[in-house]
C-alpha cells in the first residue's frame, strides 16, 4: 500500500513539479495552486513518453528501468530549474 502511494507520487507528481520550477523559476509568477495543477498534467507527460521511447529502443519496460528513466528526467529538470533560478535571480 505505501509502495504503490509512493509510486503515484513518483510518477504523477514529482516530475511534473520539478518541471515547473524548471519552467517558472520566480516565485511569485504562479500561485501554488496553479503550481499543482500543472504538475500533474506535466507529469503525465513526462513520464509516459521517455517509458515509451524505452519501448521503441528494445529495453524492457520493467520497474527498475522506469525508476531510473524518470529519475533522470527529474534530475535534467531539476538542473534546469536550478540554473534558471540563479540566471533570472540576479
Amino acid at each position: 500500500m505505501i509502495r504503490a502511494a509512493l509510486g503515484f507520487v513518483y510518477i504523477l507528481f514529482i516530475p511534473g513539479f520539478v518541471a515547473t520550477w524548471a519552467l517558472f523559476p520566480k516565485k511569485g509568477e504562479i500561485d501554488s495552486i496553479e503550481r499543482v495543477a500543472l504538475s500533474l498534467g506535466l507529469s503525465l507527460a513526462l513520464s509516459t513518453l521517455p517509458v515509451m521511447f524505452l519501448n521503441y529502443f528494445g529495453v524492457p519496460v520493467n520497474a527498475v528501468n522506469v525508476f531510473f528513466i524518470i529519475l533522470g528526467v527529474v534530475v535534467a529538470c531539476g538542473v534546469a530549474a536550478a540554473w534558471r533560478m540563479r540566471v533570472f535571480s540576479s
